[in-house]
């Protein structure tokens, strides 16, 4: 079950244009005992795997700060995202906060 999606379109830096659609999912428990949040960033990424927390609210957290840090790098490599009615661009930190769209450095 999806709980957020949003689509835009991707500029790949030679000009390639993608449509691409992220979606988050609903948190789920797992049989290990933690939790687990699928993402996706279908037209961008291939099979992204679930992403796991101690429980639900961690897992969505890191779900979506995970989304953040791609895009953010596919920008930071030299594309761009824009909203796919207007071509305006759009500013991942109006989804993601500025710490959400900052690449991590070491562990």
């Amino acid at each position: 079950m999806t709980i957020g999606a949003a689509q835009f379109l991707c500029v790949q830096p030679g000009g390639e244009r993608i449509e691409v659609v992220v979606a988050i999912g609903h948190p789920y428990p797992t049989s290990e005992g933690d939790w687990a949040c699928p993402v996706e960033i279908d037209g961008l990424h291939g099979d992204l795997a679930d992403i796991h927390g101690m429980d639900a609210l961690q897992a969505l957290c890191l779900g979506i700060r995970l989304v953040g840090e791609r895009l953010a790098a596919f920008v930071a490599a030299g594309g761009r995202i824009l909203h796919p009615s207007t071509g305006e661009s759009i500013a991942l930190e109006s989804y993601f906060g500025d710490r959400g769209t900052k690449q991590q450095d070491g562990p």
